[in-house]
């Protein structure tokens, strides 16, 4: 159970109002969706886009939530529910993030922030890994790392968590300044900057300026972590007002690698060097932006005390996450690289690359859907992946989306044979193209944004079932 907190804190922290019921019933939680919610919960009716979760509240209430924070704007239209506590608040969205803000001030461990356009997540989860070596660790689950995640992860801090680390996702301007308003970090990290959620910023310059808001966040005491190989992220160095920690493979970084081995197996040995001291450290991974992430999350633990042994044995305890370049076999034999979660221009070469260095004596094969949010800059990011598919010598190039055959031709006019080359009109047709395909030596790369749900492609094959 989480930390609980009384009606009379709720209504303090979101300078609402209490409609109904004693200011010290105690509430043990907070939720935003009656199916995930807990007898004694807060229930905090939110009016999104899509829907309005006030229409939810009789089924709050039945499922047994202690009270129902509603917009004030609900109640002139709307009569109050009998025998429930009742809290109002202006606008209940900005009202969870201040629960939340209000709700982690009484935290006293330390907490890390982290964004970038790629590597977030597996840097968090990398933290989390050395962390949580020698105490609880809070962090967000999955993709919870926007308006409404990041403040439920924050609400569900139980007492015995010493530390917490969350990712910060955006793709508009302003949300990673609103995100910091909440968690108050005390170490930002800023993996890199590429051109992920361009359309609805428009340049890098200003992706960079709004992952850069995560450090100018920070207060003097707060300590800012920066990729020294990337001159954008380097570039908010200028908005820090205290300490700010270097990573990256450039001489100067103050945690840097030397000696770096990869292993057949999927797995990394790096000399990490730090202004502590040096250590062989072995982490797993099959990328080669592996590196980058754990250096980034060595020093961001190295700043809140961490020793060089408790990061050693956290990298040493870090687990491939689904959908993250993580290997798995069909039963054929053949690998599979599950890179589905998302994908922009970077990470798409970043895999593409990986695949040409990993495939040893067997075929390579990628399965590439549609990268998203990418704008006027669409079309030609495609083709660059074309070309980038067929530059690193893969043997064989299926894609599904819009985009599809933008992305074959490019493939083609860059070298790659026209008969290796299939435009397919959905997941099923790939599946069992490969099906018939791949042999137990070849590797297969499956990459595509959100909203391709390429992952349906690897369910296929792992299930050996023909489609």
């Amino acid at each position: 159970m989480s930390i609980p907190f009384t009606n009379h804190q709720a209504q303090s922290w979101t300078q609402g109002s209490l409609i109904q019921g004693s200011p010290e019933t105690l509430l043990s939680g907070v939720s935003i969706n009656t199916r995930t919610l807990s007898p004694g919960d807060l229930f905090i009716a939110i009016h999104g886009p899509k829907n309005d979760a006030h229409s939810f509240i009789d089924q709050a209430i039945e499922a047994g939530a202690a009270a129902v924070m509603v917009n004030q704007d609900w109640l002139v239209k709307n009569s109050i529910p009998e025998g429930t506590d009742l809290l109002s608040a202006p606008d209940t969205t900005q009202a969870l993030g201040a629960l939340a803000h209000g709700h982690r001030s009484g935290f006293s461990g330390p907490l890390l922030a982290i964004t970038g356009s790629n590597g977030k997540t597996s840097t968090k989860e990398l933290a989390y890994s050395i962390l949580s070596s020698s105490q609880p660790c809070l962090k967000n689950e999955g993709n919870l790392n926007n308006e409404f995640g990041l403040p439920l992860t924050l609400l569900q801090r139980k007492a015995e968590h010493r530390s917490a680390v969350l990712e910060m996702g955006m793709n508009h301007r302003g949300e990673i300044q609103r995100l910091v308003e909440i968690a108050a970090p005390d170490v930002g990290v800023i993996t890199n900057v590429g051109t992920a959620h361009i359309e609805f910023l428009g340049s890098q310059d200003e992706i960079a300026l709004e992952k850069g808001d995560l450090v100018a966040g920070l207060t003097s005491n707060g300590i800012a972590v920066l990729n020294a190989d990337d001159s954008r992220v380097l570039g908010q160095r200028q908005r820090v007002l205290g300490r700010i920690l270097t990573f990256g493979r450039h001489a100067k970084a103050d945690i840097r690698p030397e000696a770096i081995q990869f292993h057949n197996e999927g797995a990394f040995s790096f000399r990490l060097c730090t202004p502590e001291g040096h250590i062989e450290v072995r982490v797993q991974g099959w990328a080669e932006t592996t590196i980058e992430n754990s250096l980034a999350a060595a020093a961001a633990t190295l700043a809140i005390g961490s020793n060089l042994e408790t990061i050693k044995e956290g990298l040493h305890q870090f687990q491939a996450i689904p959908g993250r370049m993580l290997c798995q076999k069909m039963p054929s034999g053949t690998r599979i690289l599950d890179d589905t979660y998302n994908a922009n221009p970077q990470s798409m070469r970043s895999a593409l690359e990986t695949l040409a260095r990993i495939k040893m004596t067997g075929r390579s094969i990628a399965v590439l859907g549609d990268m998203g949010e990418l704008g006027l800059e669409s079309s030609a990011s495609h083709s660059d992946i074309g070309r980038v598919t067929a530059e690193t010598g893969t043997d064989f190039l299926f894609t599904l989306g819009e985009h599809a055959e933008a992305v074959g031709h490019a493939a083609q006019v860059a070298g790659m044979p026209s008969e290796h080359i299939h435009a397919a009109a959905n997941h099923d047709e790939i599946a069992r193209e490969i099906a018939s395909l791949a042999g137990p030596e070849d590797w297969i790369l499956i990459k595509g944004s959100r909203s391709m749900q390429m992952e349906r492609i690897i369910e296929h094959l792992l299930s050996g079932k023909e489609v």
